[in-house]
């Protein structure tokens, strides 16, 4: 629906599967088009490695990136560490850092953590960045800042797994909202999902 039609060409549909890569063109324009899969909520460092690729290369090419956010942050385990995940994460937030490229990051989901600031922050370089008005934007994952920010709140709470998900509902509500974002001046504005072409 964002791309002419098509236009639409997948790279690298078989790596790196919570990562979508394509070209496409939009009113006749050459773009990059990043996406993250919520399906697959967390990133891996095949997904990094796969994004930051592809960013370099619309990179050298000066294609513009337009890139569409909706994910938990990047997999942090073991077995995440000992394929390289560190290295890979670091590589994907220089790309979009380096890249002079022209990039329009669209937060339509979920924006958490490190990935957040690698693939939509302003600090990342981001040129412009949009929201949808359903759209979560944190630094911190929920359940993370109700743990830092709210632990007050937690104690001596009879469920203390209902209090946390109680507690990260209004976090969410009220702390990484679209709008809180959009006050905070970390996104220009809240677009709606037709109005995105």
């Amino acid at each position: 629906a964002l791309a002419d039609k098509d236009s639409v060409i997948e790279i690298s549909a078989q790596f790196g599967t919570a990562a979508y890569t394509a070209l496409a063109s939009i009113g006749g324009a050459t773009v990059g088009i990043c996406a993250t899969n919520k399906i697959d909520a967390k990133l891996t460092a095949d997904d990094c490695s796969k994004l930051a690729r592809f960013v370099r290369t619309c990179d050298a090419f000066t294609i513009p990136v337009i890139t569409l956010v909706d994910t938990e942050g990047f997999e942090l385990s073991d077995e995440a560490e000992i394929k390289g995940s560190l290295r890979d994460m670091t590589k994907l937030a220089h790309s979009y850092a380096e890249a002079t490229t022209a990039k329009i990051s669209i937060i339509v989901g979920k924006a958490y953590g490190p990935a957040y600031i690698a693939l939509a922050g302003k600090c990342a370089n981001a040129d412009i960045v949009y929201a949808y008005p359903d759209a979560e934007i944190s630094l911190l994952a929920p359940e993370t800042a109700v743990e830092f920010l709210m632990h007050d709140k937690l104690r001596g709470a009879d469920d203390l797994d209902k209090k946390r998900k109680e507690l990260a509902t209004e976090y969410v509500a009220n702390e990484a909202s679209a709008f809180a974002a959009a006050e905070a001046n970390c996104v220009e504005d809240i677009i709606n999902p037709d109005d995105t072409r």
